[in-house]
């Protein structure tokens, strides 16, 4: 009895699997292929020279922009934007203070294909400025859910494996 009970259970999955396979026992066809990208992290390094800001208020705050293309609306909410003047790999996070000299500032506005960083202080910067501009995509943060997206070296850990896939 409990071989017929063993062989009927069998039986009747070989049944229900059978049912998921196309009409020859052959898989279906591949669906088609998804838009390229639309979960790559990307990561753009701007150089900014003291030539290159724009006097808003002098003596009080200045402004340079920085055409990032990857920005769209439904990404302009995953922007993170690093910092440095030396071009070494210690980068800050901005918005920022103190970074150049003590006292000043650095805000961001994200824009549809823009990025605009605001310096406040009582000149603009005397130094090469280096930014990082790091796009996130919504689906690349549903993909890692425990990301902290503040955090440099783990977006950027990201990012390195999802370029290592491409090769």
């Amino acid at each position: 009895m409990k071989t017929l009970k063993l062989l009927s259970a069998i039986g009747s999955i070989a049944l229900i699997l059978s049912g998921c396979a196309g009409k020859d026992g052959a898989p279906g066809a591949t669906g088609p292929a998804g838009p390229a990208g639309v979960a790559n992290i990307s990561t753009t390094e701007y150089t900014v020279t003291p030539a290159q800001w724009t006097v808003v208020n002098a003596g009080v705050n200045y402004y340079t922009l920085l055409s990032v293309p990857a920005i769209t609306n439904s990404n302009v909410d995953n922007i993170e934007v690093s910092f440095n003047f030396n071009n070494s790999s210690n980068w800050g996070l901005l918005p920022g203070s103190n970074y150049i000299n003590v006292g000043d500032g650095f805000t961001v506005v994200y824009t549809n294909d823009e990025v605009e960083i605001d310096y406040f202080y009582s000149s603009s910067p005397a130094v090469t400025c280096y930014f990082n501009v790091t796009v996130i995509p919504p689906a690349a943060m549903k993909q890692h859910p425990n990301t902290n997206w503040h955090d440099l070296a783990q977006v950027k850990a990201i990012e390195d494996a999802q370029n290592m896939s491409k090769n």
